[in-house]
């Protein structure tokens, strides 16, 4: 799934969403992380989540914290704890965050 160069929320929503059904179609249970990116590529990530009914967050490095994008419960351990946030933090790469 491809974006264009300079991508809108329309176009990455559209992405997000085809990645989310194939995850759904596989049965392997889709989170969103809206962290990164553009404005546009966090809104049209936060939409296309909120659309499926997907669980979506964004991780706050300046303050240490994992934020609940909507009530949707997410899955452990994307809590809010501090050692949640370390393990993730631990393992995010540049080609991680860019996926």
């Amino acid at each position: 799934h491809a974006l264009p160069d300079n991508p809108d929320h329309h176009a990455t929503g559209n992405v997000i969403s085809g990645l989310i059904m194939a995850r759904r179609d596989k049965g392997i249970p889709p989170v969103v992380n809206i962290t990164g990116g553009t404005k546009l590529m966090s809104i049209g990530g936060f939409a296309a989540a909120n659309h499926h009914k997907v669980p979506n967050f964004y991780l706050d490095t300046q303050h240490r914290q994992i934020h609940a994008g909507t009530s949707i419960a997410l899955p452990a351990p994307l809590d809010a704890s501090p050692a949640a946030f370390r393990l993730m933090a631990d393992a995010l790469s540049v080609s991680v965050i860019a996926s």
